[in-house]
């Protein structure tokens, strides 16, 4: 009888233990080539323990940091997989999580009490949650096909989005003209109506310098963004854009120029603003108008939904907004006048439409 046993870079094991006819001499050279195979990756290894989640974690996680990420994007994942994966996982050898593992811990997650579950009407973890849980799943499963301790990747289940994850909420243009009333002061007003004229995220409006705006051409560059304290020298897609600038935001920003340092929102010794400032002056503004408090992010929202409403081509407020494909934008669709039936001419000819028309 042969038992050869031997370990792999990774630090599973592998044995492949049988019964030879034959002499000892020969059994033992046998041994000696398998053993080598195995070292080697030849052959067929069996692995006598599969590296659980947690395991591989420990390994992968230090190498995933060190890519260059940013701290919100490090944080996003390290998130996910605290709260539900390694939790749900952890011990759990990586080749035992196959697709009938992937739809329990989708039942799971969708049984889980969401952020508002302390309010009056309970609810359930978002499809949204559910949906970046899995995303982060995937990519740890990736990783550790790529590191050659997983033979294949399972199957995923697809998400159904519900509601929450699809509905969007705004000011319309009736309601942003009410919250720029309702500012505390002019730099108030210029940081909402910033965001409500441009659809910057926060930290790229933050990060605004006065060379980034051309008050001539009417426009402002988005270059650059500021997340955590971190000025990064690109957004969040990693391109810049160009956004054109309302006429009362040329005015607003005319009147607003300072000589406290290059930012053009900035606290009176010129350093940076926080997201803490924007939400107070968002806060204070919703509550002098008496209107629902949205998210800061949800200025963004305004922005590109009163642009659609308007009649705005997709294709432009995706350029605007700086999304890297039309996908994201389409979430704004519904909202263009007549349902784009305008456009249904093209279908027929002049002909039958001026005989339509008399």
């Amino acid at each position: 009888m042969v038992d050869v046993r031997a370990a792999n870079p990774d630090g599973s094991r592998v044995r492949d233990r049988r019964v030879l006819g034959g002499t000892k001499l020969q059994a033992r050279a046998w041994g000696v080539e398998r053993e080598r195979e195995l070292i080697e990756g030849r052959g067929k290894p069996v692995r006598t323990a599969s590296v659980t989640f947690h395991k591989f974690l420990a390994e992968w996680w230090p190498t995933y940091k060190a890519k260059g990420y940013r701290p919100s994007a490090i944080r996003f994942v390290e998130k996910y997989l605290r709260v539900h994966l390694v939790p749900h996982f952890g011990d759990v050898p990586l080749d035992k999580i196959d697709r009938q593992a992937l739809d329990k811990f989708v039942a799971t997650l969708f049984a889980k009490p969401g952020r508002w579950s302390s309010q009056a009407e309970p609810t359930n973890l978002s499809s949204t949650s559910v949906q970046h849980a899995m995303d982060v799943l995937h990519t740890v499963l990736v990783a550790a096909e790529d590191w050659k301790l997983l033979d294949k990747l399972p199957k995923f289940p697809t998400v159904k989005r519900d509601a929450r994850g699809l509905s969007l909420d705004f000011y319309d243009v009736s309601e942003t003209e009410r919250l720029l009333v309702g500012a505390r002061d002019e730099h108030d007003r210029l940081l909402l109506l910033f965001a409500l004229h441009t659809g910057a995220r926060a930290g790229e409006q933050i990060a605004v310098t006065w060379p980034d705006i051309d008050l001539h051409a009417k426009r402002v560059d988005l270059r650059r963004s500021r997340v955590e304290g971190v000025t990064h020298e690109s957004t969040k897609n990693r391109k810049g854009r160009s956004v054109p600038l309302s006429d009362p935001l040329v005015k607003a920003l005319k009147a607003a120029r300072h000589r406290r340092g290059p930012l053009v929102f900035c606290v009176a010794d010129g350093s940076p603003l926080t997201p803490t400032h924007l939400r107070r002056a968002l806060g204070h503004a919703a509550r002098a108008a008496g209107l629902r408090l949205l998210r800061w992010h949800d200025l963004r929202h305004s922005f590109a939904s009163n642009l659609t409403k308007a009649g705005t081509p997709l294709k432009q407020v995706q350029d605007w907004l700086g999304h890297s494909t039309i996908t994201m934008t389409m979430r704004y669709a519904h909202l263009a006048p007549h349902g784009g039936r305008e456009h249904l001419a093209g279908l027929t000819s002049a002909t039958t439409n001026n005989s339509q028309t008399r």
